[in-house]
């Protein structure tokens, strides 16, 4: 698995745990990418969304109260502070505003 930070990007881990391998990230701006491969699962938290990728790969860009989740491999569930949870294939890009 992978997680790319660019530049300008603000996040912090908030948890890790080996068993079983998760990564949860808190991603204040800017843009991360993210390929979670087997059992890891890579979850991040931004503007009141949550996306949980497991088996996938994808981008999520934060910029203020929006986030633009781009899926370019597997499937990525994301929930929402408003609304009911969103489940992203991929292809499929999403704006995600509260």
């Amino acid at each position: 698995s992978a997680l790319t930070l660019h530049p300008g990007c603000a996040a912090h881990v908030s948890r890790a745990s080996a068993a079983p391998p998760e990564v949860e990230l808190d991603l204040e701006c800017g843009r991360i990418t993210l390929e979670a491969r087997g059992p890891t699962l890579l979850t991040v938290r931004a503007a009141g969304a949550v996306a949980r990728v497991r088996e996938a790969a994808c981008i999520l860009e934060a910029t203020g109260p929006r986030v633009e989740l781009v899926v370019s491999a597997g499937r990525v569930r994301v929930e929402r502070p408003q609304g009911g949870p969103l489940v992203l294939d991929a292809g499929e890009q999403r704006t995600l505003a509260p």
